[in-house]
């Protein structure tokens, strides 16, 4: 098999799909084509627009070939809680949104000790999506021959090769045991796992380029298409390579994800939103989640707007207004997940500055994640947004301390943990240490997160 000089990965998620070229080299990004991700209302219920991405990706590869800039392999990587069901070489049905307003599938208590997977809102939980599916469009629900996680369906398209694969299947889905490593109980009862293809790793080629994706791309027909990988492993596969010591990744976006590498299984609750994602290897990993991206826009969008909301808070112009003024962002601000997600948030205190409000709360938040996983030893590894946002880092950096917090520099986020499938010895990501507060700004630090831990532990003594 030909050497793999630059790999593109292919990074679909729900509101933004982007196609990025790194040198295996360095680990360089040479380029990043970003555009919205397209979904429908339309039709028998709210789905993905596959063929609009899929034109737009191939339109994005050939662009690649006209600067030279070809990959010699593709991976991809997409959001969780999504899967295709196809019908020979076609779907059965148009591929689900997860944000549709579905009806969640009732599972018996016990059923979280097997699969790990706590019961969602709404579609959240793939089982979820395929009872509705079943019951509502029964014909050609039954008509499917192949259930394909996300990622692998993009696999699909590209190579024409079925393949399952454990970092989706586990992704709380209700449908895989992670630790006995095989289909759920819930699964097979359903007869859901006969849908399922052969697995295969995320590292995996499963195949090179259908002949029509040759002709529409120019690329060569010898292109390695690689099984791919849910989103949040991606951010973790990064950082998880060569290290054995603890540690600790938040990986933030529409989500933060807390994984922990030490945390006991037996530890988790499905009550705080606290489940086992599954790792490359196959091995289940601690996790705990809460909607930080769409409760900072809640926050943001609650204060009258925010001009330019997209930039991150400063330590000097945001936290340290906030935490003087005694401003305190009670959860939780999204019902989407989260331990606290059947709260309505509140506001107390002048919050003249939203910004610092919203780094600080998810600051808190993390906090408490890392402490429910018990994870209070090793690095804390933060990477996507978040690590662009000092005063949240300051904030956590202090909150966390003898731990050190570090600052994922890497612009590409879960992108290099993708890339680094195809080729192992891809350079690790850069990260860089996070000063805490000092002195009087860490004591007020302080004081004010035992305030807020007692109010939304409800101890208002």
């Amino acid at each position: 098999m030909a050497a793999v000089r630059r790999i593109a990965v292919l990074d679909v998620g729900r509101t933004h799909t982007r196609l990025a070229v790194l040198e295996a080299a360095n680990g360089a990004v040479l380029s990043v084509d970003t555009w919205s991700s397209a979904a429908s209302l339309a039709g028998p219920y709210p789905h993905l627009e596959v063929e609009r991405t899929e034109a737009r990706l191939f339109e994005s590869l050939r662009a690649l070939v006209r600067t030279d800039t070809p990959p010699d392999a593709i991976v991809p990587v997409t959001h969780g809680a999504t899967a295709a069901l196809l019908d020979g070489e076609a779907l059965a049905l148009p591929v689900l949104d997860y944000t549709a307003p579905l009806p969640s599938l009732p599972v018996p208590a016990e059923h979280f000790a097997e699969t790990l997977s706590p019961p969602l809102p709404g579609a959240l939980n793939l089982g979820s999506q395929l009872a509705w599916l079943e019951a509502q469009h029964a014909e050609a629900f039954g008509r499917a021959d192949t259930l394909l996680p996300y990622p692998q369906y993009w696999a699909w398209r590209l190579s024409g090769a079925r393949a399952a694969e454990v970092t989706s299947l586990g992704c709380h889905t209700h449908l895989w045991d992670p630790r006995g490593a095989h289909p759920s109980r819930l699964a097979t009862e359903r007869g859901w796992d006969r849908l399922l293809p052969p697995l295969a790793r995320a590292d995996a080629v499963v195949g090179t380029l259908l002949p029509h994706v040759e002709e529409a791309t120019g690329l060569p027909g010898s292109t390695q298409v690689l099984a791919g990988i849910h989103d949040s492993n991606a951010a973790w596969w990064s950082h998880r390579r060569g290290r054995e010591t603890p540690f600790s990744v938040v990986s933030t976006g529409t989500w933060t994800i807390v994984m922990a590498s030490r945390t006991p299984l037996e530890r988790l609750r499905a009550e705080q939103d606290q489940l086992a994602n599954v790792e490359v290897s196959g091995a289940p990993v601690a996790t705990m989640r809460f909607p930080g991206g769409l409760e900072r826009e809640a926050l943001l969008r609650g204060a009258g707007g925010v001009e330019n909301a997209d930039a991150p808070a400063s330590i000097d112009a945001d936290l340290l207004p906030t935490l003087r003024e005694g401003t305190l962002a009670l959860p939780a601000f999204d019902p989407s997940g989260g331990p606290f997600r059947s709260r309505r948030g509140e506001v107390t205190g002048p919050g003249s500055r939203p910004r610092g409000v919203a780094a600080l709360y998810g600051a808190w938040m993390i906090d408490l994640c890392l402490d429910e996983l018990g994870a209070v030893a090793g690095d804390v590894i933060v990477e996507g947004p978040g690590a662009r946002d000092d005063a949240l880092l300051a904030a956590l950096a202090t909150l966390r301390a003898p731990q050190s917090v570090l600052r994922s520099t890497d612009p590409s986020g879960s992108l290099r943990g993708a890339a680094a499938l195809a080729v192992p010895s891809l350079p690790a990501a850069p990260i860089a240490p996070v000063t805490p507060l000092e002195g009087e700004d860490a004591e007020l630090l302080i004081g004010r997160t035992r305030d807020w831990r007692r109010r939304v532990e409800g101890d208002e003594d």
